[in-house]
């Protein structure tokens, strides 16, 4: 991660369709004088910000800070949520090695990152971590040099 958009401050360009909903773990026994290592959790298609963060315990109460992440995409199966999803562009190949939607291409996405004044979905989701990753940061004292992402599924 860039020190840059780490530091960016918590009022900037971001709109508000990139935050992500969020869940935090904090460590039993919480010290303020101790950089924590931040987890950033991502949640498989059908998951939630508190699915990880629930397990959480099960690695350690009091050794790092945790930080669950929502998808932005709901996921409805019989009519009902089932849960959220990172959106298309993290979709599994089928079995016969095709995805419903085709990749773009090297070209297209330097053509669309310097003449497409829109950000994209992967653009909004960047986003969205790193505006989390900022307010975490802003109300716990983590450091800098250890945040890690951890994700499961796609």
């Amino acid at each position: 991660m860039t020190n840059d958009r780490l530091n960016a401050p918590l009022s900037s360009t971001l709109s508000t369709s990139s935050s992500l909903v969020e869940a935090r773990f904090i460590p039993r026994q919480y010290e303020p004088n101790y950089a924590y290592p931040l987890l950033v959790l991502l949640h498989a298609r059908g998951g939630d910000e508190d699915q990880l963060v629930r397990a959480m315990p099960a690695l350690s109460w009091r050794n790092y800070v945790g930080l669950g992440l929502r998808g932005p995409e709901p996921v409805i199966k019989r009519d009902q949520l089932a849960g959220f999803d990172w959106g298309r562009d993290f979709e599994l190949q089928d079995r016969a090695g095709l995805r419903s939607r085709p990749r773009r291409s090297e070209a297209e996405i330097v053509r669309r990152a310097f003449f497409d004044p829109e950000p994209d979905d992967l653009d909004r989701l960047e986003d969205g971590v790193f505006a989390a990753i900022r307010k975490t940061r802003s109300l716990l004292h983590i450091h800098s040099e250890r945040i890690f992402l951890v994700g499961c599924g796609e």
